[in-house]
């Protein structure tokens, strides 16, 4: 029986197919949604030009709430529903998992994953948990547990913690803005161009730069100080907060980081004595055992397919408990 994996995102769709036999995702296709009047449609275009058959199962991973059998991705106004997708396609079953539930489960395939080694760390020779944690359009993170279980948290809803002059420089704006100044107030792309204001602010300048597209791509031409500093900054408050959650989760078979802008800061992650990796390990009486997590960049553009096909396998092996009894 093949298989249907599927990574929706707001604009364009990545999919696909495995089988019981080869559960590793194959054939991968990627579609603009723009071309197609639904998901149904696109789904279908993939489909005959695979010339494929019957399919036992979909997985969709998608950025958007799951609740119920119906889901709907409001930037296109799509809506998936379970239902119809078993009727049209003649799935067996039909499941939705969002995005960082698909990377939390993408994580029991680590190692055939593309990833950069951002900190060597010790890694645990026990089976240990995992952790991914994404800055991009928000702070999102996911623990991949021992049984394989996946645990999603909005981490990003937890409030900033200040240890620098400028933390707190930060956290005031917000607060007297919004109220409160959560994690992903700062450590999301929105979040860079704040911090970018709050330099030029301090250094009495204009801001020249309007997304944090623009400020990421002049902080690695080392275009100015500010724009440099404005990266530096944004990696040490992410290596504070992933290193609470670290903690928090005690991750010993590796932390994966991802989305947009933490893949685009690569240079920054990386260096050795560079403010990411110190605020990371830097937590007083437990310091030294903060240097035994390995962290790695997840590179790969087919993560969340993977993570896909991870969760049937999970679903498989369950089953196969469950008949034994």
């Amino acid at each position: 029986m093949t298989n249907l994996l599927c990574d929706l995102g707001g604009t364009n769709c990545r999919l696909a197919i495995n089988t019981s036999q080869a559960t590793e995702p194959h054939n991968f296709c990627r579609f603009a949604n723009q071309d197609f009047d639904n998901f149904a449609q696109l789904v279908s275009a993939y489909l005959q030009d695979l010339a494929v058959g019957e399919i036992d199962m979909i997985v969709v991973a998608l950025a958007a709430p799951i609740e119920g059998d119906c889901v709907w991705l409001t930037n296109r106004d799509w809506k998936l529903d379970r239902k119809e997708l078993q009727q049209t396609f003649g799935a067996k079953q039909v499941y939705f998992l969002n995005d960082f539930e698909a990377l939390g489960y993408s994580l029991a395939m680590s190692s055939r994953l593309s990833t950069d080694l951002i900190v060597r760390g010790t890694k645990s020779e026990q089976p240990a948990p995992k952790l991914v944690v994404g800055a991009g359009t928000g702070l999102n993170m996911a623990l991949h547990s021992l049984k394989g279980e996946v645990i999603c948290a909005e981490a990003g809803h937890s409030s900033l913690v200040t240890e620098t002059a400028f933390d707190r420089q930060l956290q005031d704006s917000f607060i007297e803005r919004f109220g409160r100044c959560s994690m992903e107030r700062i450590l999301s792309g929105s979040g860079m161009v704040e911090i970018y204001k709050m330099l030029c602010y301090n250094s009495n300048q204009c801001p020249s730069l309007k997304t944090s597209h623009e400020i990421v791509q002049a902080g690695l031409l080392s275009a100015d100080p500010i724009v440099t500093k404005s990266c530096e900054e944004f990696v040490r408050i992410l290596g504070r907060a992933v290193g609470d959650l670290a903690l928090l989760t005690l991750p010993l078979s590796g932390i994966y980081l991802t989305g947009g802008i933490t893949r685009a800061l690569e240079m920054f992650l990386s260096k050795p004595n560079g403010g990411f990796v110190r605020s990371f390990q830097e937590k007083g009486r437990m310091s030294t055992y903060m240097g035994r997590f390995p962290i790695y960049l997840l590179k790969d553009d087919h993560v969340a397919l993977y993570g896909c096909a991870a969760f049937i396998g999970k679903r498989e092996s369950a089953s196969e408990v469950t008949s034994q009894f």
